[in-house]
């Protein structure tokens, strides 16, 4: 509807009044100039006429209004019923230009999915149908009508609920069900027992069936179920008895053992007595040396370049004496005298590889260029109980020496390694440290 009204035209623009009067207004017996009426009233005028050019008619809205057509509540076009190949779908309609990220549409599956599905729409190409968590989809039902969104590279399944996990129906209650793609299912875990139970051990396996007990299983326990209340060969739940059931037979046995070892026994000592006798046995271990070592040396440093000849326990004594004449030696060819060059057998705290004691052998600062020369250990006797060793060397005569202790700052109660040790210091590769031992050890 047009406007109807007359503009109150007023072209004289007039004076613009100051900002005082414009605060104060007009008072009584005022006068106003004709200049600031003019100025009021063109005022007026003008922006009437602009609101009048700049204002839209309400038929004007009604009509565009009422021109509107709003399409289906969806806003998803409908691709109709698929056809397939295999798990492959495809969709002839609506047409498109183009698959691009966001576009949707609505299908009615024609058959049942037995695997990865896919969709092509209007001959774009197969694209894969997943989930929102990027899984395939496998289980489309014919006749069922899905809604997907194109993400880019794939057709995402819309409202699909979700995964339902690895429950199957062996985790769930027979009186319960579980979701599934292809709807609830029974579960098949059957109760066994709603109460507490008491289980009492026995002669025979107790067998309780699979499924579910609501109530706590107790299973009787005993004080006495202790190693030492039953016999060595016998096994109770695991725990292996150590009574001793010592048969006359046995013990016959045990005394023809102690004899046989060179210590006197009866039937008539007592089981104390035999024990105290097992403990006289000697218990000492041989060793048969043959060893030939030779360490050469190189265009760089031989820094401990160590040998074990024998290990001591705690405790124990160790004898070695060779077999034949110079059969127990350390050499060296040193054509140089380089501090720290040596060949020298030697005693080791095991507890610390820096607590060494040299023996017999060479080092470069007394025995540089020497190649010929044997120095010769004749008898080696370590103490490992008492801390202290003692030997006799080529050197000497084969004359033994009075015992040596172990320096103070080894462990009290550690092993002691015999060792061959050899450092090559000067680069030299004509200089050689080597090793003979052909004899017997005894550790006792």
């Amino acid at each position: 509807m047009a406007f109807t009204e007359k503009l109150p035209e007023w072209q004289a623009e007039g004076i613009e009044p100051p900002d005082s009067k414009k605060q104060a207004g007009w008072e009584v017996e005022d006068k106003p100039p004709a200049g600031w009426w003019n100025w009021i009233l063109n005022r007026t005028f003008k922006s009437l006429e602009e609101l009048r050019s700049k204002a839209v008619e309400k038929q004007y809205v009604d009509d565009a209004v009422n021109g509107l057509k709003v399409p289906d509540a969806s806003l998803v076009p409908f691709g109709g019923l698929t056809t397939n190949s295999g798990n492959d779908y495809s969709i002839a309609a609506p047409k498109i230009q183009a698959l691009t990220k966001g576009m949707a549409v609505s299908v009615q599956i024609n058959i049942d999915s037995t695997g990865d599905a896919s969709l092509n729409w209007d001959g774009k190409g197969a694209k894969p149908i997943k989930k929102a968590n990027g899984s395939n989809v496998t289980n489309l039902k014919a006749n069922g009508i899905y809604t997907f969104r194109y993400d880019g590279s794939s057709f995402i399944l819309q409202g699909e609920g979700g995964d339902y996990g690895t429950v199957t129906a062996a985790d769930v209650r027979s009186t319960k069900t579980f979701g599934t793609d292809d709807g609830p299912k029974p579960g098949t875990l059957v109760t066994q027992a709603t109460q507490a139970q008491t289980i009492t051990p026995g002669v025979s396996n107790i067998v309780k069936p699979a499924g579910i007990y609501d109530g706590a299983i107790t299973i009787l326990g005993d004080v006495d179920l202790v190693a030492s209340n039953f016999p060595k060969d016998v096994n109770i739940f695991g725990i292996q008895g150590i009574l001793e059931r010592l048969t006359t037979a046995d013990r016959d046995a045990i005394i023809a053992a102690i004899v046989s070892k060179g210590v006197a026994a009866s039937a008539s000592d007592s089981n104390a007595a035999l024990a105290m006798k097992i403990q006289q046995i000697n218990q000492g271990s041989r060793y048969d040396f043959s060893i030939d070592r030779n360490v050469p040396g190189s265009s760089t440093d031989i820094i401990d370049n160590n040998f074990t000849i024998a290990t001591i326990p705690y405790g124990k004594s160790m004898i070695v004496v060779p077999t034949v004449s110079n059969g127990f030696r350390a050499r060296g060819n040193f054509t140089t005298y380089n501090s720290g060059t040596v060949s020298r057998m030697a005693l080791r705290d095991s507890s610390d590889p820096t607590h060494y004691d040299l023996l017999s052998g060479f080092n470069s600062s007394t025995n540089g260029g020497v190649t010929t020369t044997d120095q010769s250990i004749t008898f080696l006797e370590v103490d490992c109980l008492n801390r202290r060793y003692r030997m006799g060397t080529s050197s000497g005569g084969g004359t033994v020496g009075g015992y040596v202790n172990f320096p103070s700052t080894w462990a009290a109660q550690s092993d002691i390694i015999l060792e061959h040790r050899v450092r090559l210091v000067g680069k030299n590769t004509s200089e050689y440290g080597t090793l003979i031992l052909t004899g017997i050890g005894m550790v006792v």
